[in-house]
Order: C-alpha cells, then structure tokens, then sequence
C-alpha cells in the first residue's frame, strides 16, 4: 500500500489479481492507453498525451465524464501512478506490476479524497471496490488471450 499524499483519505480501496503472463506483456497492456477501451469496459475513451513519464497527461473518458490526470511516477514495467482533480475532489490510480510464480500479480489502488468523497464515502467505497475487481478481471483476460496467441 502507497502512503497517500491526502493523509487519510475518504476512499482508498485495493485489489489484486494473479496474471499469467510476463511483466513486460501485462505492462505493454497497461500502458497501450488508447486500446484501453477495447478492453476495459468501464473507459470510453483513453489516449496519452505527452511521453509515458513524470508529468505526461492522460486523457480519458469513464461513465462519460472526460477526465485528465497526470502521471506521478512511473518506473517501466513495474509501477504507474496518475492523479486527477475534479469539483470537490482528488484522485490517485495507482498500477503495479510484480513477478509472482508463474506470471504477476498486478496491484492496484484507487484513493479520493476531498468534499464529495467525504459525502458519498461509503457508496464510493463499494462502487470503487467492484470497479478495481472488474478492470482486473478484464486485464487479465486482455494480457492471458494475447499469451496464448503466442
């Protein structure tokens, strides 16, 4: 777990899941921002602006809201991190990447902070925890169909 910049945070929700495939693959799907849509059903639309390091933008769309978060940290193939802000509200994803027997385990963290996610904590907090659970869901069987192409 990520020490969180917001000090105790309204919302922070982990998952993780077990990928049998090679970092360098799950990373490559990670990090294909554009493709995200045609795999992580939650995302509309996603694109990189800028390079995948410190300080590039991510422009998305998620329940049709357009978004744009910058990335905080990156080491390749084996962390990201992107914040956003919106009306009343600050947001942290984190991804990470790490070898695990017979593939990775992918971890990831979503934290809110700020008005609206002090209001809506609790129904944030489930709505978080499924969507951490189905985006997993859906890498894995993104990153495992290309594994099993090869």
């Amino acid at each position: 777990m990520a020490i969180s910049p917001y000090g105790n945070p309204e919302v922070w929700e982990l998952a993780q899941i077990h990928i049998a495939a090679p970092a360098n693959s799950v990373w490559s799907v990670l990090t294909d921002f554009q493709n995200w849509p045609v795999w992580n059903k939650k995302v509309t639309k996603m694109r990189l602006n800028g390079q995948l390091a410190l300080s590039g933008e991510i422009h998305w769309k998620r329940w049709g809201v357009p978004v744009v978060s910058f990335i905080q940290s990156v080491e390749p193939t084996q962390h990201i991190k992107w914040a956003w802000r919106s009306l009343g509200m600050r947001a942290i994803r984190v991804w990470s990447v790490i070898p695990a027997k017979d593939g990775v385990i992918v971890h990831t963290e979503q934290i809110y902070a700020g008005l609206l996610a002090a209001i809506f904590a609790p129904l944030m907090r489930l709505a978080v925890k499924h969507s951490l659970n189905d985006e997993l869901s859906y890498l894995k069987h993104e990153c495992e169909a290309h594994q099993n192409e090869h």
